[in-house]
């Protein structure tokens, strides 16, 4: 599955009868997803595994399949057509590209534009690959390129003059051949020449031989409408194509000939030669609609709007005679989808690039109105055998009777999406305990958002003061032992903890005894029993040592510990008894001993205990209890491979790079185990266990694995090392690794999102499971922990963590455009959009045309304003607009007024667009509203605030941008920029106004400047001045670009101007008069261009880190949110850090090998005819530069020595190796400016230039960048 940059690689995994989604591998790619087909290779036909064939925009092919190695895609080959492209300025910006896939696995083909084909053929029988007799063996087949050479196929020039203008093309089944229907428009027409030539499509079939460079067109189709939408492949059965337009839907079988069904009355208006039956159902508008085939004879129709359709075609013979459409039965409205796929013919998945991604289970129901069918064509069985071979089989009419099939849509799984953003704002919010903290607030189609930072907690009780903490559930109690230096409090948790009694000595571990009628405390010295009183028993036979226990560990019936001098000794708890287990070991002295409980059976066929040991020369073991058999150990953890194998010694050139090890723990994440170590600088490194895959691919494939492995999943950095490691499960049920310390690290891993590493507000030195006696709704996001050095009670602010970042969503099923927070009384003020009926009125205000007469009613949109008194909460008031007024500019603005002895009062101000149709002038409105706080109806009633407006004017143009400067309001009412002074409270003054250019799209304020940006004619620098009051224009950017918004980026006496624009391109822009181009300051210089690859529709510029000395603020940081859910964090670097970072990046695009292939410089490139060279070299890419923390050590020390010649020394700078910093990192921000560039962070306490610490608070940030096994990366010669 992929969205834009992004691709998930999912399983769909059966539990009974449910199914559901679990992600198994996540990728940002350099490069956006354009296409994702299915592909079996020669290489199937020995392992039974599909390939998956990627597309990219920029004109790319990416052949990948599974290694089991390190159980993650694998590049096997990488194909570019850029140059067939020319340049990309040439590419029309109406451009779809299509992958599609031949049903026989034949071939691949990628449309270009210019109506052009990249053709990828595939081998499918061994003797076209021209091998040897003696290199046929299945081992040596696999290892050989699964494709012949690609070519290009132009369809204008090769196949027929007539084909161009394609609008969709697919492959269709039961052919030798590949062949292609194509759906293509042979003349251009537009609005005004409809009256002339209405039906200029066309379907034909093309035959795809390249053996002899023959592409024959078999089947052209007669004239279609000019709004036909996209093509259907029909299974092999039924035959043909199925043509979509936005009224009606065509069958096209193989001979041209076509059976249709209108779904309104706007066909008629679009073909008038091809009459069609009219659909029982509807009207129905069938744009934005996805169709796919579920039987032979039926397929689902997913409209726009969220209901779901049954297609039924009627056979007669082998020829579809009728089509007909029944309505679905679903619980609720499907999303919108973006793509449909049938992977069962029970089982439905829709994707949606707007929404959720939503798995159906679909059930057959016969229709109660079943009805006979006219004569059915069945084979005649009377004619004899010499008839038959004459004439072939014959036909006679048969009745029958036939029933239309209805459809019943049971939701199975989702998985959430937070796209496509449409605004974001970040402030004070209330949430639902009316606490005011900072948020972030995201509007999406259906609803509104919070983005969390970090993981909240609340104390809901305090107990006792602690270091440490631990729980035991008894039977008829759940025991809390808070544990301080050398004395121990026993509490028994209930509603209110209960004091029970008190204990000396250190505890090392404490849990229940199999059958819950004690709990095990174990000290350096003793072992001990305590009832449900709290009354202690010294178990009688506890081994004796020399030296006393360092470490104890309790799983189930098995104990282990760990004394001072390294002995490890297991034992196992019987009915008050003490069993030693005879182990023997490999080594006479560890530093490290861990139990963990395989209780999802994972490592071995039944559930057992394993026991972890860690040697001193940093060899790991495990072992099998109770047995004790050593099963698996390995010396190669200290360098941090990418995949940990059985291993007996490091590499001798390894060993000068290896890390020291401070803690292993064998844990389960999500439902797999999970290794989780720490290293002595703060690297924490996970590693899942991979088990060895069957015999038949290690037999086939000589680099697969034959043991247990574990594969590296991600790693990070800490600024303090955790002092402790607990597993259990937490945040609703979910089973989680807690990293306790200063630098407090949750990691969650969701069976629906990637491995996230999410930080706790506050530090938290110790966590135990709360007990799961106590039931509650909040129970399960309840935990026992120590914070401010004391045992507590936490309460985990509930979010979703089924994503890719922690969020809080509410569904209003209403689209919001724009966002604000008023932090005076922390409310949400969102601007939504309704449809409504479009009625086009005359210069009199009277309708020109009754709108009922319309075929299809027609609909526009109407604003209004909603006010959130708390996060999660619905509206608590709103205003209504006009109709067809939406809101064109939203901002929270701190306006003069009299009534406040500060002078100045913070207002909701509101710009307007109304439309009334393309004969009359567009205008706007300005509203001023405040929130006030009114007198409760219900003394219950908490969140009584309400929407006042206090002022509104109507403007001759529309209001596109707000802003507010020096108790001013600031407004972009068409081509002017007015500066507004709200008088009395009541009305808006103007004082001050300047020409603009074309369409201002957004005002951003630093002191007295202004940051103008346009649709059309980029960025304008303009200063105020108030005595008098004046606006200048400083200067502006000469050339043309298609701007959305703009920033200020600061550090100490710099300033640099950021503007994106809608191709998702970041541009720095510098004012410098001094600079002889600039023309004295008149024209703005483009410094730096950056490919972003999606549009933003939001840059808020926040308050970078402070001084550590002077306590002051001299930089400051962008955020930026894009359209499809991506939130990146712009930050400045000092010059002697970037310099060493540009060169350390250029090392990493050189050697690190990325997913699929792709070169992130020329992904991040951006072609510019007016320069001589790209200027992307002045941002440094913060997801490439965190791919060094997941790095093995020896690679990684080689990269940075190969710097030192020309840096002279990396550490001269105060840089550290093991701090991923980055300039542009998609991460989660943070006002307190713990994401800032300059100044020491939480992030390295040692580095003192680190600048941002890639974080995986991005929803499409996150990348696995495994290594992997001796890819094939080939180009094709012709390109």
């Amino acid at each position: 599955m992929a969205r834009d940059d992004l691709l998930r690689l999912f399983e769909v995994r059966a539990r009974g009868d449910q199914r559901e989604f679990v992600q198994l591998r996540m990728h940002r790619l350099y490069g956006e997803v354009t296409g994702v087909m299915r592909v079996r290779t020669i290489g199937s036909q020995y392992d039974h595994r599909d390939r998956i064939l990627v597309s990219f925009r920029d004109a790319k092919m990416a052949l990948m399949e599974w290694s089991d190695a390190y159980s993650d895609l694998h590049t096997v080959s990488i194909h570019t057509f850029e140059r067939s492209l020319g340049s990309l300025h040439t590419v029309p910006q109406t451009f779809v590209p299509a992958l599609r896939v031949d049903p026989n696995d034949q071939c691949g083909v990628l449309l270009l534009p210019q109506d052009a084909l990249a053709v990828l053929p595939f081998y499918q029988d061994v003797g076209d690959m021209r091998l040897s007799e003696d290199n046929r063996t299945p081992s040596q087949i696999v290892m050989e390129p699964p494709y012949a050479p690609s070519f290009l196929l132009s369809l204008p020039n090769q196949v027929d003059a007539s084909i161009k203008n394609l609008r969709d093309l697919l492959f269709l089944p039961g052919f030798q051949k590949p062949t292609l229907a194509v759906l293509y428009e042979a003349q251009l027409t537009w609005t005004g020449n409809l009256s002339n030539e209405k039906q200029n499509m066309r379907v034909c079939f093309i035959t795809l031989d390249w053996t002899i460079s023959h592409y024959p067109v078999t089947v052209t189709s007669g004239a279609l409408p000019y709004d036909c939408l996209y093509l259907v492949s029909c299974p092999r059965s039924l035959g043909g194509v199925i043509i979509v337009t936005p009224s009606a839907i065509l069958h096209m079988d193989t001979t041209g000939r076509l059976t249709g069904l209108q779904t309104n009355p706007w066909y008629n208006k679009t073909s008038m030669d091809l009459p069609l039956a009219q659909a029982d159902v509807g009207p129905l508008d069938l744009q934005s609609s996805q169709l796919v085939f579920t039987h032979d004879t039926s397929a689902l129709l997913f409209l726009a709007d969220g209901n779901v359709y049954t297609l039924q075609c009627d056979l007669e013979g082998r020829t579809v005679t009728t089509l007909s459409l029944r309505k679905a039965d679903l619980a609720q409205n499907a999303p919108r989808s973006s793509f449909a796929l049938a992977i069962t013919e029970q089982c439905i998945v829709c994707a949606s690039m707007q929404g959720d991604c939503v798995m159906y289970a679909v059930d057959t129901v016969q229709s109660s109105d079943a009805h006979h069918d006219q004569d059915t064509l069945m084979a005649d069985t009377t004619l004899d055998q010499e008839e038959l071979d004459l004439y072939g089989e014959m036909s006679k009419p048969v009745l029958r009777t036939a029933a239309v099939e209805a459809r019943k849509l049971f939701t199975l799984d989702y998985l959430p999406g937070l796209c496509a953003v449409n605004d974001m704002a970040i402030g004070q919010v209330r949430g639902k305990d009316h606490g005011m903290r900072d948020r972030t607030v995201i509007a999406l189609p259906d609803g509104l958002a919070t983005l969390e930072w970090h993981l909240r907690t609340e104390i809901a009780q305090a107990i006792a003061p602690a270091q440490q903490v631990f729980t035991a559930s008894l039977s008829k109690v759940c025991l809390l032992l808070a544990a301080w230096e050398e004395q121990a409090l026993v509490y028994a948790i209930e509603d209110s903890p209960r004091f029970l009694s008190q204990h000396t000595k250190r505890t090392l571990a404490m849990d229940s005894t199999p059958d819950h009628q004690y709990a095990l405390r174990i000290t350096p010295t003793d072992l001990e029993l305590l009832n449900e009183d709290g009354i202690a028993t010294v178990l009688a036979g506890f081994p004796k040592q020399d030296s006393e226990w360092a470490a104890a560990r309790i799983a189930s019936d098995f104990i282990a510990m760990l004394s001072c001098s390294g002995e490890v000794v297991v034992a196992r708890y019987t009915q008050k008894n003490y069993e030693a287990l005879p182990i023997s070991y490999s080594s006479t002295e560890y530093i490290q001993m861990d139990l963990f409980q395989d209780t999802f059976c994972t490592l071995s066929p039944a559930a057992h205990t394993w026991l972890t040991t860690v040697t001193v020369d940093g060899c790991v073991e495990m072992r099998l209890l109770p047995q004790g058999d050593l099963v698996w150990k390995s010396k190669s953890i200290c360098v941090l491979p990418s995949r940990l194998s059985t291993q007996t010694e490091t590499p001798e050139s390894e060993a000068a790079d290896i890390l020291e090890l401070r803690q292993v723990n064998l844990m389960t994440l999500g439902d797999l185990p999970t290794l989780v170590v720490q290293f002595t600088n703060g690297l924490v490194a996970v590693l899942e266990a991979s088990p060895p895959p069957p015999m038949s691919i290690v037999t086939l494939y000589a680099d697969q694995p034959r043991t247990l492995g574990f594969v590296r999943l991600d790693a990070k950095m800490l600024s303090v090392p955790a002092n402790s490691v607990h597993n259990m499960p937490m945040l609703g049920d979910r089973w989680c690794v807690a990293l306790c310390g200063e630098h407090t690290m949750i990691l969650v891993r969701d069976r629906h999102g990637p491995l996230q590493w999410l930080e706790t507000e506050q530090p938290i030195a110790g966590l135990a499971r709360f007990p799961s006696t106590l039931s509650g709704p909040a129970a399960s996001w309840n935990t026992i922990g120590v914070q401010n050095e004391e045992a507590c009670i936490l309460h985990w602010e509930p979010c979703e963590l089924n994503g890719l970042c922690p969020f809080t969503r509410w569904i209003t099923h209403r689209e919001y455009t724009r966002v604000v927070c008023h932090e005076e009384t922390g409310c949400i003020v969102a601007a939504s959009s309704q449809p409504t009926p479009f009625v086009l009125y005359n210069e009199w205000s009277e309708p020109v045309k009754d709108s009922t007469l319309d075929p299809m009613p027609t609909l526009s949109e109407r604003g209004a304003l909603e006010l959130f008194a708390c996060a999660g909460q619905p509206p608590v008031d709103g205003y209504e607009f006009e109709a067809n007024e939406v809101v064109s500019a939203l901002h929270v603005a701190a306006l003069d007024t009299r009534d406040r002895y500060a002078g100045r009062r913070t207002f909701i101000a509101v710009g307007t667009i109304t439309t009334y149709g393309e004969d009359r002038i567009t205008k706007g409105h300005m509203y001023v509203f405040e929130v006030i706080e009114a007198v409760p109806y219900d003394p219950q009633q908490r969140d009584t605030f309400q929407l006042r407006r206090v002022c509104k004017e109507e403007m001759r143009a529309p209001v596109t941008a707000l802003s507010d400067m020096n108790g001013y309001l600031v407004a972009a009412v068409g081509q002017k920029l007015i500066m507004r002074s709200f008088e009395f409270n009541e009305w808006l003054v103007t004082i001050a106004f300047l020409e603009t250019q074309f369409y201002t799209t957004s005002i951003r304020r630093v002191k007295n400047f202004l940051l103008l940006t346009d649709y059309h004619r980029s960025a304008s620098f303009v200063a105020f001045q108030e005595e008098p009051a004046k606006l200048f224009l400083l200067g502006r950017d000469f050339g043309l670009a298609c701007l959305t918004h703009g920033a200020f980026l600061i550090q100490r006496e710099k300033l640099a101007l950021i503007t994106t624009d809608v191709d998702g391109v970041l541009r720095f822009m510098d004012y410098n008069p001094a600079n002889p181009t600039s023309l004295g300051g008149q024209r703005l210089l483009t410094r730096v261009e950056y490919y972003m690859g999606n549009e933003v529709v939001q840059a808020l510029t926040l308050p970078g880190a402070q001084d550590a000395a002077l306590k002051q603020c001299f930089t400051s940081e962008v955020v930026l949110a894009r359209r499809n859910g991506a939130i990146d964090v712009l930050v400045p670097v000092e010059d002697k850090v970037f310099a060493i970072l540009q060169l350390f990046q250029s090392q990493l695009v050189r050697s690190v090998r990325h997913t699929a292939g792709l070169n992130p410089r020329s992904f991040r490139t951006v072609q510019n005819l007016h320069v001589s060279r790209p200027l992307s070299k002045g941002v440094l890419d913060g997801s490439l530069l965190h791919a060094a923390e997941r790095m093995s050590r020896p690679k990684l020390v080689r990269l940075v020595r190969d710097l030192q010649p020309r840096t002279a020394s990396l550490q001269s700078h105060g840089y550290n190796r093991n701090a991923t910093t980055a300039t542009l990192q998609p991460q989660r921000y943070n006002r307190n400016a713990t994401t800032a560039t300059l100044q020491p962070q939480r992030y390295n306490r040692n580095a003192t230039t680190a600048t941002l610490q890639p974080q995986r608070y991005n929803r499409n940030a996150t990348i696995m960048a495994l290594a992997f096994a001796n890819p094939i990366y080939k180009t094709d010669p012709d390109d």
